[in-house]
């Protein structure tokens, strides 16, 4: 992933999240947003691992592993 659509990836993902973060209900129990906000984190987690498997990848390539 190049570096400008890693910076573009990372603007819309803190866009998300404030927007998530303000539109959250003060009720108790878990409302829609805080399932939005948890179905993000996990999303951002698996292009966390795919970024880092790509890089092991990459470089493993290039050390002949």
């Amino acid at each position: 992933m190049q570096k400008k659509q890693f910076r573009t990836l990372a603007v819309w993902t803190i866009a998300l999240a404030s927007a998530t973060l303000l539109t959250a209900c003060p009720r108790q129990g878990e409302g829609p947003a805080e399932r939005v906000g948890k179905t993000m984190d996990k999303g951002v987690a698996a292009v966390g691992r795919g970024v880092e498997k790509t890089g092991d990848a990459i470089e493993g390539a290039a050390t002949g592993k």
